[in-house]
């Protein structure tokens, strides 16, 4: 079964104390808005549960480099004042 973000998240905390205060976003369309947005993960979900899937493979299988792919995922820190 795949982690689910938060698990992921607490795996860094050795190495970053504020590991936790970290949001992962999802690159979408969304119809309030023109283009493309930032929406917030299910931090309790895996990604492939959240809709990100792996896709270099299908990118790779056609022709395409891996610096040409969008990223679908940001980890945006939420500055939430934890005491490290």
């Amino acid at each position: 079964m795949e982690e689910t973000i938060n698990q992921i998240m607490e795996r860094y905390v050795s190495l970053n104390a504020h590991a936790l205060s970290y949001e992962a976003l999802k690159l979408c369309t969304c119809d309030t808005h023109e283009g493309k947005v930032f929406v917030a993960l299910d931090m309790n979900k895996s990604l492939e549960e959240n809709g990100v899937f792996d896709e270099s493979l299908e990118y790779g299988e056609m022709g395409m480099e891996i610096n040409h792919l969008i990223p679908v995922m940001d980890v945006h820190y939420t500055d939430d004042l934890t005491v490290a």
